[in-house]
């Protein structure tokens, strides 16, 4: 990974550099923050040699290599930790403190020297920001403009944009914020056709109070945290990219998706859904006659453990009731259950 070369260590830093840099928990007049501090000093050459693949992150303290916590951030753990990331050049370009309005105002400056220069490379823009903007005081509307924004600059030099929505934080100790970070996360989640991916990152870590995987201040996330973020953008990126397809489903926030990332209905689906005529209370797709044979249960008690396998889907009939579910487990959101009648 491509270090800041200002940094010696995470404990060698010189003391103006540690006060230059501020952290995501608000502390520091985002403004004054150095958008340059983190420019790689590389040659052209270097930037231009060949390479399959490339990752460029940006973002705050939850992102920034250098953080002053001393903690492995998630780039770090891809690459360390999983296979597929260390076959390319990663540079971590996040500033701890960093807002999206200074990333979009200091893009061509900071991100574009690493675009691609051909076609055939796969460079991939990961931007996990706008926690600074709305704690400064910005509104989600603005917040929004400015993801936008970087977004097209990065699609315009080359990349493949992925987007991620903000984590939660501890409400007790930021009130009202998660409430503005729902908003602007629906709004990230919105319109797919302004980046390639999206990460749901809020889904990873959706609570700031939970000390299992936060700092006990309540917006950073400790190394279980970084650590399952960096879990959670593996699987999605693998899912969609070495397989070139959405994944086969999907649960969020109690919708079920067959075939896309974000469903918005009750049940949603890119393709088709045959088997049964069935009732749905919103439905997004279309109901026709086809080949998908999931598996079926009749019985009294709730199908379990090997009739209902990690990343396994199945329809369940309750024989006691008469009611009809969909069933669906994966390793995020647990069992799932959606009932059609």
């Amino acid at each position: 990974m491509v270090r800041n070369p200002l940094a010696v260590s995470r404990t060698g830093r010189s003391k103006a550099f540690k006060q230059g840099i501020g952290q995501a928990g608000f502390d520091n007049p985002r403004e004054n923050i150095d958008p340059h501090i983190k420019t790689k000093a590389i040659s052209t050459k270097e930037i231009n040699k060949c390479v399959n693949y490339r990752f460029i992150y940006t973002g705050d303290s939850i992102t920034d290599e250098d953080n002053l916590r001393g903690t492995k951030q998630w780039p770090e753990v891809l690459q360390t930790d999983y296979p597929w990331w260390a076959t390319g050049e990663t540079f971590n370009l996040a500033v701890g403190g960093q807002s999206a309005n200074q990333i979009n105002n200091n893009y061509a400056s900071t991100v574009s020297q690493y675009a691609p220069a051909r076609d055939r490379d796969d460079y991939y823009f990961f931007c996990l920001a706008g926690t600074n903007d709305l704690g400064g005081g910005s509104s989600v509307a603005d917040t929004y403009t400015r993801l936008k924004s970087i977004w097209s600059q990065a699609r315009t030099d080359g990349f493949k944009v992925v987007a991620m929505c903000l984590t939660k934080v501890d409400e007790g100790t930021f009130p009202g914020r998660n409430a503005l970070i729902d908003e602007l996360n629906v709004l990230i989640a919105s319109n797919p056709a302004l980046y390639d991916y999206l990460i749901r990152t809020d889904i990873a870590l959706p609570d700031g109070a939970d000390t299992t995987y936060f700092e006990t201040d309540g917006i950073h996330p400790n190394t279980a945290g970084e650590e399952r973020i960096a879990y959670y953008v593996n699987y999605t990126m693998l899912n969609q990219v070495m397989h070139n397809a959405e994944p086969a489903f999907s649960i969020l926030s109690g919708s079920f998706g067959v075939g896309i990332s974000n469903p918005v209905a009750d049940i949603e689906t890119s393709g088709e859904i045959s088997g049964a005529t069935l009732r749905f209370s919103v439905l997004s797709g279309a109901l026709i006659s086809g080949n998908m044979y999931p598996h079926r249960y009749n019985q009294a008690t709730e199908p379990s453990g090997a009739q209902l396998s990690t990343n396994e889907l199945c329809f369940w009939r309750d024989s006691s009731s008469g009611k009809i579910y969909i069933m669906y487990e994966d390793i995020y959101s647990g069992v799932k259950k959606v009932e059609l009648t």
